[in-house]
């Protein structure tokens, strides 16, 4: 998050490593976390064009998650397919099932169906089943996750197993904080909520310290602590770690709209306006199914600038 210091290093990168992808890159990721989503697109889409398959997967992966960041979920699916098919063909086997996880995932949390996301994870199963890749290639953290938050915890449970004979085999480390958070998710959903939160705060490590903060902030709610509930959710919005665009996608719009909703009943008048007009702004160009809820967040946006919030 120290934002001054890495364009420092930038800086010194491009004036020595002109020609390398990873300056833009950087510059890309800098610009996000500065809120410059603009800027960020733009970047990505000139990675698009790039002759180098990594580098087009590059700008396909975050073209997909600023496109999920400001409402346009079907764009962001396609580019998340497009960068599964170029990871397909470079031999990674698993990689369109990942990437129908992140089209089920957005099911999931926009349109409210799990059962139609359950179709789109089987249908990627039966295409490519998971007895022919290389178990430790096996995405069963990712499918575990997926059916804890589509209220499946049964098949998480099942999908977990898997897991842990595949970290049996590999001996991988580095995947211990995914089974905490997958274990945290299946709590969740079966409404423990403190023992959600302990297990999603033990992992808290590794690459993606940002992951456990949206699924933290939620069971803090479903809980009714609205206090605590509005702490976790600011921190999901403070966040400027290198994941954090990845968990903006699905997560950061429907916070600014909690917190508003939160600072409302409070009533912290000014606080609920800041957060409704970030939601507002970062949907004003939204898919269309999403727009009902730009509106209705407009009217209560309205409402409390006429009450002199």
């Amino acid at each position: 998050g120290k934002l001054d210091a890495a364009d420092t290093t930038l800086r010194a990168m491009a004036a020595a490593l002109p020609n390398n992808p990873a300056v833009a890159s950087g510059y890309m990721v800098s610009a996000y976390m500065r809120g410059n989503l603009d800027s960020a697109e733009a970047i990505a889409r000139r990675k698009l064009a790039d002759a180098s398959s990594a580098t087009q997967r590059t700008g396909n992966d975050w073209m997909g998650a600023i496109a999920g960041t400001r409402g346009q979920i079907a764009a962001g699916v396609r580019y998340a397919a497009a960068s599964g098919e170029l990871l397909r063909q470079q031999g990674a086997k698993a990689a369109p099932i990942s990437a129908a996880i992140v089209e089920a995932r957005a099911i999931v949390r926009f349109r409210d169906d799990n059962a139609a996301a359950l179709r789109v994870v089987d249908a990627a199963l039966a295409r490519t089943p998971l007895e022919g890749i290389p178990l430790a290639d096996r995405p069963y953290n990712e499918l575990a996750e997926f059916y804890a938050l589509a209220g499946l915890p049964d098949k998480a449970r099942a999908a977990l197993a898997g897991f842990d004979q595949r970290h049996a085999a590999a001996a991988d480390l580095d995947d211990i904080p995914n089974r905490h958070r997958v274990i945290g998710a299946i709590a969740l959903t079966e409404k423990r909520y403190d023992e959600a939160i302990r297990e999603l705060n033990q992992s808290d490590v590794g690459a993606c310290t940002v992951c456990k903060l949206p699924l933290v902030a939620l069971a803090h709610d479903l809980a009714g602590r609205p206090d605590s509930a509005v702490a976790a959710y600011e921190a999901v919005v403070a966040d400027r770690t290198f994941f954090r665009a990845f968990t903006d996608a699905e997560y950061l719009a429907g916070t600014y709209k909690r917190l508003g909703e939160l600072h409302e009943a409070k009533g912290d008048k000014a606080k609920a306006i800041t957060n409704y007009q970030k939601f507002v702004d970062l949907w004003k160009n939204a898919d269309p199914e999403l727009q009902p809820q730009v509106r209705l967040v407009r009217e209560k946006l309205a409402k409390l600038q006429r009450q002199g919030g």
